[in-house]
Parts: C-alpha cells; structure tokens; sequence
C-alpha cells in the first residue's frame, strides 16, 4: 500500500469513535470503512485529498445515515477544492426523507422533450407524465413528488432554464474540470427539484438525520441552506447545529472568507 493510501486509511479509521457516537446510528462502521476503501483504492487521487477531509466524510456517513455501499448508491465520495466531501446521490436525499419518516414516498424524474408532459398548480394541482419509449430527445425539465405523512402531496417542476442556473452554480462546472454533469446529467438534474422541494415541506420536528443530510448536499452543490437551518433551529433540531464540528460540514471554497462564501451563495439562491 502506497504512504498516500496508507494515510488515507489512518484517517477512516480514526473517524471510529465519532461514527459510532452519533446517535441512532444504524450503520457499522467497519463495513463502511470497508467500503470507503475500496473507492479511495480504486481512484488513487482521493487519497490525495486534505486528511480531515477523509476523515469528515466517514462521520459524515453516520450523521446521514447514508450507506457507501457501491450497489445501493446512496452516497459518493467526490474530491472538491483539494478536500473530500461525501456526496449524497438523488436516490440518497430519497432515501433519507423516506427512512426518517419526512415523507412516505419520494420521486424524482426528468422530462425529455419528446415525452408526453403537463402540470398545472393552484387549487387542483397535478402532474401528468408519459415518457416517450424512444428517441426522447434533450432534457426539458425534472420534477420531485413527495407523498406525506398526512396524506397531502406536494411537487415541484422545474425547467430548463432553472436546472442550468442550478447547474452552473456548481464549482466543477465553473472551472470548467471534471463533473458529474458530464456523465450523469439526468441524476443530477433529478436532486435540484428534491432540494427545492424539501424547502416547503413541513419542518415540524424534522429529524437532524434529514437536516445534515439536505445541508450537506446543498453546501456541496453551491447552494445556501441559511434559511432551512433556521426553520429547523425553530423546530427544535437545533442541537445538531449547535454539536456537529464545523469541519464536518464546511465546504467553503478555498481563498473565501466563510462571509464572502455566504454572500455569494445568497446571490446564487437568489438568482435560482
């Protein structure tokens, strides 16, 4: 094993006593140390990332309660500005909305343009998508349902246009290197609608799992998340923000100040 690699290990392990910390944690940790290995093994560059890092995103699993498990891909291990960060897929958000009890049902679909697709809000509001079998041609717009506890349904769409300022929001898509964009583009576009969906839905007693977990993804993706946490603070999640290391969660760009990061996230919400 390369002294890299070697470090890269050393860090996942020391992340043992709080990844078992975190409360209602279901996840073992050797399993997920298992699995985190073997992606840092198979992209040697991950080893290379800042050591803290590392060691971030192995806790970061416990809080989320995301699994790293390569078959469920709930959640990834991604470099961003030399550090690495855990990455919550759009089946991760799901998963974690669902299993926390935020909403019985969660889905997520993107609208080709030669599908079969029309909406409509206001006091009878519905979604009707029938998905073209084949030549679909170029993504128009993606789309979150979240079917709640109570029994009420609430969706939001999202076009093209909106998707692209989301997209452009990204940090990898600004230096113009390596994203997911290039080879997952519908995947991702699928997470933009959840996000902004989970801004409306009820924060009553909303679970720090769900909170840690759409933080995270929205710190990871450029967006700010001020005005969640807040809502969540009120709803007496507070102690997760008050307890969880700075560190664990922050992903501001390096050569930023945290207030110049913060104001520049508020300008890109502002523009979405």
């Amino acid at each position: 094993m390369s002294n890299q690699l070697e470090l890269a290990r050393t860090q996942v392990v020391a992340a043992q006593k709080s990844f078992k910390s975190v409360p209602n944690n279901k996840l073992d940790f050797e399993r997920e140390a298992g699995f985190a290995m073997q992606m840092i093994q198979a992209n040697s560059f991950l080893a290379t990332m800042e050591p803290q890092s590392i060691r971030n995103c192995i806790i970061n699993v416990a809080l989320t309660g995301l699994t790293l498990n390569p078959v469920l891909k709930l959640a990834y291990l991604v470099p961003r500005n030399k550090k690495l960060i855990l990455d919550p897929s759009y089946m991760g958000l799901i998963n974690v909305l669902v299993t926390s009890g935020a909403a019985r049902k969660v889905e997520a679909e993107v609208v080709y343009e030669n599908d079969v697709f029309d909406y409509e809000k206001g006091t009878k509001p519905f979604i009707h998508h029938k998905p073209a079998l084949k030549n679909r041609g170029e993504i128009i717009a993606a789309y979150a349902v979240a079917y709640l506890p109570n029994g009420e349904i609430q969706f939001e769409v999202m076009n093209r246009d909106e998707l692209d300022k989301v997209k452009r929001t990204s940090e990898a898509v600004k230096k113009g290197g390596h994203t997911p964009y290039k080879e997952w583009e519908g995947e991702m576009m699928r997470k933009a609608p959840i996000r902004r969906l989970f801004k409306f839905l009820p924060k009553h007693n909303i679970p720090e799992q769900v909170v840690h977990t759409m933080a995270l993804d929205e710190q990871n993706n450029g967006a700010d998340f001020s005005a969640q946490k807040q809502e969540a603070v009120k709803s007496k999640a507070s102690a997760f923000f008050d307890d969880a290391p700075e560190a664990e969660i922050d992903n501001t760009p390096d050569g930023m100040t945290h207030e110049e990061a913060d104001r520049e996230l508020a300008e890109q919400e502002a523009a979405a």
